[in-house]
């Protein structure tokens, strides 16, 4: 029969490895949502830019650069939020070979 020391333990580091692997799951799908989100800007700001630029007056163009941009800087700032899920996924990573 167990001691109820021994038993807390097993049940302890049951929980973690659950916690850990929910982490590590939890962390790679909001990367995985970052790196989309990111696509998604860029090809956005692409878009802004392909079309009949030629008949465009100035301003129609300065818009458009506009757009562009604005989409650049939000899949810049999706791409940073990517490589913090990055950070964090190696985090618990490292934590959990630690704990074995």
């Amino acid at each position: 029969m167990k001691s109820f020391t021994e038993f807390h333990d097993e049940q302890q580091q049951l929980d973690e490895g659950i916690i850990r692997s929910g982490s590590v799951a939890t962390f790679a799908a909001r990367s995985a949502s970052a790196g989309k989100k990111a696509d998604q800007a860029y090809k956005r700001g692409l878009s802004s830019l392909s079309g009949p630029s030629d008949r465009d007056d100035l301003v129609e163009q300065l818009e458009r650069i506009n757009a562009a941009l604005k989409s650049l800087l939000e899949g810049q700032l999706h791409q940073l939020q990517q490589a913090r899920n990055h950070v964090a996924l190696d985090t618990v990573g490292h934590l959990t070979n630690g704990k074995k």
